[in-house]
């Protein structure tokens, strides 16, 4: 649900007390399943109302979420109201608004909205009467240090010794002192005794004694309380392990039509987080631009662990032109702000590893590399440099590979021709014996490929992301969070103009990623291609329009396209 959402700042008041004042006011996608929102940066936010928001790393959460067309509802008085006129208006009308958040005792969240605006006025009116207060106290204090204690403490403290105040009167004395602002700890003690003495009808030193017998009774039988702690975490997250359920519905938001690959592979990542699990390499296979540097990168996204892309085609053996496998580590501890144990945690995606595979013994930039990818892949210490031939003191450390993840990529065509399994997950799958429905073997990889044996050896897990047929384009086009088409969309919403695309615009552009087979990127460059004329009209006439529609003659020519003008002009 596209929606706008106010963005809160958490901070600590006290034991299980919160304030959050607020941020800003996004655009973004509100999932109500998981009550989750996400801004256009990817950005996930939960409730201040979700005790996980309260104990989370990241001290921020969301409130008040609004529909994109219901946000000029909240102006009505407001006349030919653009959307990005109207969010900007509730963004200032949200400015003030800041909420306190506790837990309550039986585990409950409640919250108080406050209006901090209001606030200030009422403190600005306080301001001199608590700075008059602060003086009177301040020499009232000094005096008292210095044992000038006024004349009308010293008297009233005999006249409670000598017995001139009765019991109901000492409590009332009692009570006004300990709440008035003149709070004097030697009245308050001595009426504490005489009342204690006139209770129990003893002289006031047995009283005395009576009490400080009473206090050590009391603190070494008061039984010791420990401080309950409430874990809100979820078994995934207590086992340090893998949601993959959760990491599921989130990735096929945006990666479409690739369901089962995805299923696979955070299984298989699920599976290499559990102890004495045999670490294993995994082929990433796939036509070009069907997603699989996206899914990787979602993954590490959600797993909130570093990714590092190695363009295979440029990787290289040390002495050689290129790029080393250190150098390479070397960009990932860079990228984590040369946190080493952090580096160590990430995943790391070889991509156009087929680009590889060479049937000839001299290649140093086929299987010469591949060999040396081999200690990688059983997991081993390099020492990441900036540069391996000029090593200077901090352009190097030693990294090791045991626990990273890392995945290999590759379109692999020549193993594919002939093969019309568009569904082939692992090696030797159960499937038809004809030859055009086969799954390749790992002898495929070998013969066709010409990747080698060994290396191959350490990669047995094989998954194939689908091809995209015309119907799946359909699908990314429509479904896809992050599809080229929703943010031309939001594009357009900011100038205040409607973005309507006909059925035959989709189905146009549809067949002709699919003859170009150029996957997601040329999905995208088509749909750019499509929109920047129209968008060109639209911005430099800006309050002129309220809609523009394309259809299949738009992909023809991006010069047609229908305009609608806004009625008042």
């Amino acid at each position: 649900m596209r929606c706008v959402a106010t963005i809160l700042n958490r901070h600590y008041l006290g034991e299980n007390a919160y304030a959050f004042s607020f941020d800003n006011c996004l655009v973004g996608d509100y999932d109500e399943e998981f009550d989750l929102f996400i801004d256009k940066n990817g950005n996930e936010y939960m409730p201040i109302t979700d005790m996980s928001t309260l104990y989370s790393e990241v001290p921020q959460g969301f409130a008040n979420v609004v529909k994109i067309e219901d946000v000029k509802k909240l102006f009505p008085d407001e006349k030919d109201l653009t959307t990005s006129d109207a969010i900007a208006m509730y963004n200032d009308q949200c400015k003030d608004i800041s909420y306190i958040v506790g837990i309550g005792a039986n585990g409950t969240i409640f919250t108080m909205p406050i209006n901090i605006s209001e606030i200030v006025d009422g403190i600005e009116g306080m301001k001199q009467e608590m700075v008059d207060e602060a003086e009177a106290d301040k020499q009232f204090m000094e005096d008292m240090e210095e044992g000038n204690i006024p004349e009308e403490y010293v008297d009233l403290i005999n006249d409670i010794i000598n017995g001139k105040y009765g019991l109901e009167e000492l409590k009332l004395l009692r009570d006004s002192l300990r709440f008035g602002r003149d709070n004097i700890e030697s009245v308050l003690d001595t009426l504490d005794l005489q009342i204690e003495a006139d209770t129990m009808d003893i002289p006031l030193e047995e009283a005395a004694d009576e009490i400080k017998a009473k206090e050590k009774i009391n603190k070494e039988s008061k039984p010791k309380t420990e401080k309950v702690v409430v874990d809100n975490r979820s078994e995934y997250e207590k086992r340090g392990l893998m949601d993959v359920e959760k990491l599921y519905k989130l990735i096929t938001k945006t990666l479409i039509a690739q369901d089962e690959p995805t299923r696979r592979m955070l299984v298989e990542l699920a599976r290499m987080d559990l102890k004495n699990h045999k670490r294993n390499g995994i082929l990433l296979t796939g036509e070009s631009g069907v997603g699989k540097t996206l899914l990787m990168s979602l993954i590490a996204k959600y797993c909130d662990r570093p990714f590092l892309i190695v363009d295979s085609t440029q990787l290289t053996m040390p002495g050689y032109v290129g790029k080393s496998i250190e150098e390479y580590l070397w960009d990932l501890y860079e990228s984590c702000g040369k946190n080493k144990e952090k580096a160590e945690k990430a995943i790391v995606f070889f991509d156009e590893i087929d680009k590889k595979g060479s049937s000839r013994k001299d290649d140093v930039s086929g299987k010469g590399v591949l060999n040396v990818l081999l200690k990688f892949l059983d997991g081993t210490k390099y020492e990441a440099c900036k540069n391996k031939q000029h090593k200077e003191p901090g352009s190097y450390v030693t990294l090791d590979t045991s626990n990273m993840k890392v995945i290999l990529g590759g379109a692999f065509t020549d193993v594919y021709k002939n093969m019309k399994a568009k569904n082939g997950i692992g090696f030797n799958a159960d499937v038809a014996e004809e030859s055009d429905n086969k799954t390749p073997s790992m002898e495929d990889f070998v013969t066709k490929a010409m990747m080698t044996d060994e290396f191959m050896g350490r990669v047995p897990i094989l998954i194939k992301m689908n091809d995209l047929d015309e119907a799946s384009i359909k699908r990314i086009l429509l479904e896809s969070d992050e599809s080229a088409l929703k943010q031309e969309e939001d594009s357009f919403d900011q100038l205040g103009v409607k973005l309507t695309v006909t059925p035959e615009f989709i189905d146009a552009i549809a067949h002709k990623a699919y003859e170009r087979k150029t996957g997601a990127r040329g999905i995208n460059a088509m749909v750019t291609d499509t929109t920047w004329k129209p968008f060109d009209e639209v911005y430099s006439h800006i309050g002129d329009y309220e809609e523009v529609i394309l259809d299949d003659e738009t992909v023809k020519d991006n010069s047609n396209f229908q305009l609608v003008k806004k009625k008042n002009n």
